[in-house]
């Protein structure tokens, strides 16, 4: 049986001035994806070693602008491990050219 989830709009207005409700159903595996939303620890701080500097700047500033307009949403933690990883690698190439 799939879950239903209800959101009050601020925006939306029904019949009298009441405020609309949206329901939006997803079945049980596609809550799974959405809660499992995670990075991968191992391989993608891996891939950064292959980008170049101005490619990591865009990826933190990019999670950054991600974070900031939803930072309640399910993706937030991916993206604030992004910014780390990046910045971590950028940190590293820092260190080794001094």
């Amino acid at each position: 049986m799939p879950k239903v989830f209800q959101k009050i709009t601020d925006t939306g207005v029904d019949r009298g001035l009441n405020p609309c409700i949206i329901r939006v159903e997803r079945n049980e595996t596609q809550t799974k994806e959405r809660n499992q939303m995670q990075i991968n620890h191992k391989d993608y701080p891996e891939n950064l070693k292959t980008k170049t500097d101005a490619q990591l700047h865009f990826a933190i500033k990019d999670a950054q602008q991600a974070i900031a307009a939803y930072p309640e949403g399910y993706k937030a933690g991916y993206y604030a491990d992004e910014i780390h990883y990046c910045a971590m690698e950028l940190k590293k190439r820092i260190l080794k050219n001094n």
